[in-house]
């Protein structure tokens, strides 16, 4: 398998106060959790909470690591970014027609329910034409405020559970 690499130019235009390298990683070189034969970090995953609380299992994994760091689950591998600013550096750099990880579970349920794609599922010139219909109402301060107060009411209810 070849090495995977994070782009340069992700790297030259980091603001002064992230401390990452200059020159592309390879995968291998990336920190991250435990990383066994054939399972990756399945286990460690496991053995930090479960798939059922994997978000605090990957606060952890950020605390611990840092905004960048890598997951390999068996054959998946994948680079997390927990780092608002760097996400956004990502996000800017990325072609009008992004080719994304497909993600058959997901769409394979969406479609049981008769449910169609959104911004996480599709790619390519699909997802430009829904980004750009969605951007303008989501993009607006007021709607971001809007929800804003209806996500942390979900996290108010989970977090009494």
């Amino acid at each position: 398998m070849p090495e995977i690499l994070l782009h340069k130019a992700f790297f030259h235009t980091l603001p002064k106060c992230v401390s990452l390298a200059k020159a592309p990683l390879p995968f291998c070189k990336i920190p991250g959790p435990v990383d066994l034969p054939g399972i990756g970090s399945f286990l460690n995953i496991l053995w930090n909470g479960g798939l059922q609380n994997q978000h605090e299992v990957m606060l952890k994994y950020h605390q611990q690591f840092g905004g960048v760091f890598k997951m390999n689950l068996g054959i998946f591998k994948s680079v997390q970014i927990g780092d608002p600013t760097l996400v956004e550096i990502l996000l800017r750099k990325e072609a009008m027609y992004p080719k994304r990880m497909e993600i058959k579970p997901w769409k394979i349920y969406r479609e049981y329910r008769g449910e169609e794609y959104g911004l996480l599922t599709l790619e390519g010139e699909e997802w430009h034409n829904m980004r750009k219909t969605v951007q303008g109402h989501l993009m607006r301060p007021k709607e971001i405020a809007k929800m804003d107060v209806k996500i942390n009411e979900v996290l108010k209810i989970l977090s009494n559970t």
